[in-house]
């Protein structure tokens, strides 16, 4: 139990008690997770598509998406249809579904200091919690996007640009990781 509700399952569909056994959700869940403590909503499925449901067993989003990712700093990814933005624990769309969704994406899809990696025609950039662009979708990878010098890749190699999109470091590398202490490993 989280918050005074589990999740439960019935003849293969999922559905909501509270610490009474009494059903606050009937068994019409494909999927369900776990409650959480962190007042974000939890996930859930019915058939192919993802929505919402609140920490007290009330549906916030209709299961209207193709996929939903982890809420990280107050925001998810929600692709519907190829394209994914990020929508808020209300389920407000906060930045447009603009960006080029494959399942991919969901390793990589949640806020880390404000920031978060995106895809937009098979190239990856970073933009912030407003949606605003930090690094231009041009690179075919990027590494976690902290410190002074991130890792970026083009044409199979790795290099390092700085927090203005220049290059700094040449892409020669198979492969590169973050910095820390002034010295990658």
């Amino acid at each position: 139990f989280k918050n005074g509700l589990a999740v439960v399952e019935k003849g293969g569909k999922y559905g909501i008690i509270n610490t009474k056994g009494e059903l606050v959700s009937d068994f019409i869940y494909d999927w369900i997770e776990p409650f959480r403590t962190d007042r974000n909503p939890s996930r859930f499925k019915q058939g192919q598509k993802f929505g919402l449901v609140d920490q007290v067993g009330t549906l916030v989003v209709d299961s209207i998406y193709d996929h939903i990712g982890d809420f990280s700093e107050g925001l998810a990814l929600a692709a519907d249809k190829g394209s994914y933005g990020f929508i808020s624990p209300t389920g407000d769309t906060i930045i447009d579904f603009k960006f080029t969704f494959s399942p991919e994406v969901l390793s990589y899809s949640t806020y880390n200091k404000g920031y978060v990696r995106i895809l937009q025609k098979s190239k990856m950039g970073v933009i912030d919690t407003a949606g605003t662009k930090i690094f231009p979708a041009i690179f075919e990878g990027i590494g976690a996007f902290s410190g002074n010098l991130i890792p970026v890749s083009k044409k199979g190699k790795w290099g390092y640009a700085n927090l203005s999109v220049d290059l700094a470091i040449p892409y020669l590398y198979d492969e590169a990781r973050n910095f820390r202490d002034s010295l990658t490993v």
